[in-house]
Protein backbone atom coordinates (compact mmCIF):
# COMPACT_ATOMS: atom_id res chain seq x y z
CA UNK A 1 0.00 0.00 0.00
CA UNK A 2 1.41 3.37 -1.04
CA UNK A 3 1.05 6.31 1.23
CA UNK A 4 2.07 9.82 0.25
CA UNK A 5 3.22 11.82 3.22
CA UNK A 6 3.34 15.57 3.11
CA UNK A 7 2.36 17.99 0.38
CA UNK A 8 2.65 17.16 -3.29
CA UNK A 9 5.91 18.27 -4.86
CA UNK A 10 7.43 18.45 -8.31
CA UNK A 11 5.18 17.46 -11.18
CA UNK A 12 2.37 16.44 -8.81
CA UNK A 13 2.35 19.97 -7.40
CA UNK A 14 2.20 21.43 -10.93
CA UNK A 15 -0.79 19.23 -11.83
CA UNK A 16 -2.54 20.07 -8.59
CA UNK A 17 -1.98 23.80 -9.17
CA UNK A 18 -3.29 23.50 -12.74
CA UNK A 19 -6.47 21.79 -11.57
CA UNK A 20 -6.93 24.24 -8.69
CA UNK A 21 -6.51 27.20 -11.06
CA UNK A 22 -9.35 26.05 -13.31
CA UNK A 23 -11.48 24.91 -10.39
CA UNK A 24 -11.18 28.33 -8.77
CA UNK A 25 -12.25 30.00 -12.04
CA UNK A 26 -15.49 28.02 -11.92
CA UNK A 27 -16.15 29.40 -8.42
CA UNK A 28 -17.14 32.69 -10.04
CA UNK A 29 -20.19 31.07 -11.58
CA UNK A 30 -23.43 31.04 -9.59
CA UNK A 31 -24.43 27.84 -7.84
CA UNK A 32 -25.35 25.16 -8.78
CA UNK A 33 -23.73 25.91 -12.16
CA UNK A 34 -20.17 26.21 -10.78
CA UNK A 35 -20.21 22.97 -8.82
CA UNK A 36 -21.99 21.18 -11.67
CA UNK A 37 -19.29 22.23 -14.16
CA UNK A 38 -16.51 21.30 -11.71
CA UNK A 39 -18.06 17.84 -11.50
CA UNK A 40 -18.40 17.51 -15.29
CA UNK A 41 -14.99 18.89 -16.22
CA UNK A 42 -12.71 18.18 -13.27
CA UNK A 43 -14.38 15.20 -11.55
CA UNK A 44 -15.02 17.23 -8.38
CA UNK A 45 -18.43 15.94 -7.30
CA UNK A 46 -18.06 16.66 -3.57
CA UNK A 47 -19.43 20.21 -3.88
CA UNK A 48 -22.52 19.33 -5.93
CA UNK A 49 -25.59 19.77 -3.75
CA UNK A 50 -26.93 16.45 -2.51
CA UNK A 51 -30.45 17.44 -3.61
CA UNK A 52 -29.18 17.99 -7.15
CA UNK A 53 -27.38 14.63 -7.14
CA UNK A 54 -30.56 12.99 -5.86
CA UNK A 55 -32.64 14.62 -8.62
CA UNK A 56 -30.18 13.46 -11.29
CA UNK A 57 -30.19 9.98 -9.82
CA UNK A 58 -34.00 9.75 -9.71
CA UNK A 59 -34.33 10.89 -13.32
CA UNK A 60 -31.63 8.48 -14.51
CA UNK A 61 -29.29 11.30 -15.55
CA UNK A 62 -26.55 10.91 -12.92
CA UNK A 63 -24.17 9.71 -15.66
CA UNK A 64 -24.15 13.28 -17.05
CA UNK A 65 -22.11 14.38 -14.05
CA UNK A 66 -19.65 11.49 -14.34
CA UNK A 67 -16.77 11.98 -16.77
CA UNK A 68 -17.33 9.14 -19.20
CA UNK A 69 -17.76 8.33 -22.87
CA UNK A 70 -19.70 11.39 -24.01
CA UNK A 71 -17.38 13.80 -22.21
CA UNK A 72 -14.23 12.14 -23.52
CA UNK A 73 -15.64 11.99 -27.06
CA UNK A 74 -16.37 15.73 -27.00
CA UNK A 75 -12.93 16.50 -25.56
CA UNK A 76 -11.21 14.30 -28.16
CA UNK A 77 -13.17 15.89 -31.00
CA UNK A 78 -12.34 19.45 -29.90
CA UNK A 79 -8.66 18.65 -29.26
CA UNK A 80 -8.34 16.76 -32.55
CA UNK A 81 -9.84 19.60 -34.56
CA UNK A 82 -7.59 22.12 -32.81
CA UNK A 83 -4.51 20.00 -33.50
CA UNK A 84 -5.53 19.52 -37.14
CA UNK A 85 -5.64 23.30 -37.48
CA UNK A 86 -2.02 23.41 -36.34
CA UNK A 87 -0.69 20.55 -38.44
CA UNK A 88 -1.80 18.17 -41.18
CA UNK A 89 0.54 15.45 -39.93
CA UNK A 90 -1.86 12.74 -38.72
CA UNK A 91 0.77 10.95 -36.63
CA UNK A 92 1.63 14.18 -34.85
CA UNK A 93 -2.07 14.81 -34.19
CA UNK A 94 -2.48 11.29 -32.79
CA UNK A 95 0.54 11.64 -30.48
CA UNK A 96 -0.70 15.07 -29.40
CA UNK A 97 -4.12 13.63 -28.57
CA UNK A 98 -2.64 10.78 -26.57
CA UNK A 99 -0.43 13.19 -24.63
CA UNK A 100 -3.23 15.65 -23.92
CA UNK A 101 -5.63 12.89 -22.87
CA UNK A 102 -2.97 11.41 -20.58
CA UNK A 103 -2.50 14.88 -19.06
CA UNK A 104 -6.27 15.33 -18.60
CA UNK A 105 -6.71 11.89 -17.01
CA UNK A 106 -3.84 12.62 -14.63
CA UNK A 107 -5.40 15.93 -13.60
CA UNK A 108 -8.81 14.41 -12.88
CA UNK A 109 -7.36 11.43 -11.01
CA UNK A 110 -7.84 8.57 -13.49
CA UNK A 111 -11.51 7.76 -12.72
CA UNK A 112 -12.34 4.32 -14.21
CA UNK A 113 -15.20 5.51 -16.50
CA UNK A 114 -12.94 8.16 -18.04
CA UNK A 115 -10.09 5.68 -18.47
CA UNK A 116 -12.41 3.17 -20.19
CA UNK A 117 -13.82 5.88 -22.44
CA UNK A 118 -10.36 7.11 -23.36
CA UNK A 119 -9.06 3.63 -24.09
CA UNK A 120 -11.98 2.87 -26.38
CA UNK A 121 -12.48 6.29 -27.92
CA UNK A 122 -13.22 5.91 -31.62
CA UNK A 123 -12.73 9.68 -32.11
CA UNK A 124 -9.01 9.45 -31.30
CA UNK A 125 -8.20 8.56 -34.87
CA UNK A 126 -7.53 11.31 -37.35
CA UNK A 127 -9.80 12.15 -40.24
CA UNK A 128 -10.01 9.41 -42.85
CA UNK A 129 -8.10 10.21 -46.00
CA UNK A 130 -10.01 10.60 -49.26
CA UNK A 131 -9.51 7.54 -51.43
Amino acid sequence: RLKIAGPAQGWRRLLFNFKEFYSSRLNYLPEPVGSFLRAMLLAERQEVASALLKDFSHTGLIHIISISGLHITIIVFVLREALLLLTANKKLVLFGLVGLLFFYLTIIGWPPPAVRATAGSPRARTRPSAS
